[in-house]
């Protein structure tokens, strides 16, 4: 059994959130290079699924780790460089949605849906 504690978080828990980030990033980089039909509308949307599903338990992670911080003292000196890794989520949602904003102006008007263009 595992004996989970505020003071031995580490940045290390945003790992497994942070992928759902990366593949959202990805589906906006791709949907770049593919013609505007309803193939690349549906990567859209599975873009903005994954983005919408991660960001949010991210935030979570990063507000207990703030928590962690200010409670507590700097972690350990062997995992105190995982701390740069709370800045990944941050970086990775951001990019994330403006590609996936970005694609979305150019792909939703080519399948009928003009108003979720000017919305994201």
């Amino acid at each position: 059994r595992q004996n989970h504690q505020l003071q031995t978080m580490t940045a290390i828990w945003l790992l497994p959130v942070v992928a759902c980030e990366v593949a959202a990033s990805s589906a906006g980089m791709l949907v770049a290079h593919l013609p505007a039909d309803l193939h690349s509308f549906h990567l859209l949307m599975a873009g903005y699924v994954l983005w919408g599903i991660s960001v949010l338990p991210a935030f979570a992670i990063l507000t207990i780790l703030m928590l962690r911080m200010a409670l507590h003292q700097l972690p350990e000196k062997e995992v105190a460089i995982s701390s740069w890794l709370s800045l990944g989520p941050i970086g990775t949602g951001a990019l994330g949605l403006l590609l996936l904003g970005q694609q979305a102006q150019r792909v939703a008007p080519s399948v009928g849906f003009h108003q979720f263009a000017n919305v994201f």
